[in-house]
């Protein structure tokens, strides 16, 4: 279990009323019950939509898949970045910037601004 303070939610499944306890990282039942696979999926949706983190790796768009590094040449505003690294989901397709790639894309961006005023 998390050393960080929990939330307390109400879980509805099935016709029993349970309470869980959300943290950034984990979640658990107050009360403990055998839990179905089912049932234990159901709690983890309703976690991360209280206030868990995903996984990390863990796909933000279908939660299914994870993300693995892609580098590929990326167009943005009318500017084309050569070889700009990459986190894509290999189930979803859902692309995301690493921090590094973030900044390189924000140069550019005032680059390309800085010679179209001139």
């Amino acid at each position: 279990m998390s050393t960080t303070e929990a939330t307390k939610h109400k879980f509805y499944y099935g016709e029993e009323t349970y309470t869980i306890c959300v943290t950034k990282d984990d979640w658990w039942l107050d009360e403990p019950v055998d839990m179905s696979e089912r049932m234990m999926r159901a709690g983890e949706e309703f976690a991360l939509e209280n206030g868990m983190l995903p996984p990390e790796g863990l796909c933000v768009e279908c939660y299914k898949g994870k993300y693995v590094d892609v580098v590929e040449d990326y167009h943005i505003a009318g500017i084309t970045i050569k070889d700009l690294d990459l986190h894509r989901c290999y189930r979803c397709g859902h692309t995301t910037l690493p921090w590094a790639s973030v900044e390189r894309v924000d140069k550019e961006i005032q680059t390309h601004k800085g010679n179209q005023t001139k």
